[in-house]
């Protein structure tokens, strides 16, 4: 929905179903203390969990060409691919080695 003024938000945060294993501890920390009145998070986020990262990609005025014909679109069917790319090719890199 960026497209119509919406905001693209992130998709990393902390499992409701894993602990958080013991070396995740001190950088769970070090982030819940840099908190202010206007970044904590709001209530019912899970601040105990498992935490996951958010990988990101251009998802947005994404241009594209099908058939020869560019159009601009918007979303992860364009950023998840370009994701899977990025993976791949360091995969390729460490494997090379």
């Amino acid at each position: 929905q960026s497209q119509l003024g919406g905001v693209i938000t992130s998709g990393g945060g902390f499992s409701n179903l894993y602990t958080a294993p013991s070396w995740q501890a001190a950088s769970i920390a070090n982030w819940k203390a840099t908190f202010t009145s206007t970044t904590t998070p709001y209530p019912g986020y899970n601040l105990v969990g498992r935490g996951y990262p958010d990988v990101a990609a251009m998802a947005a005025n994404y241009p594209i060409i099908v058939n020869g014909n560019q159009s601009i679109v918007y979303g992860t069917s364009c950023s998840t691919p370009v994701m899977a790319a990025m993976i791949s090719l360091v995969n390729a890199a460490r494997k090379a080695q």
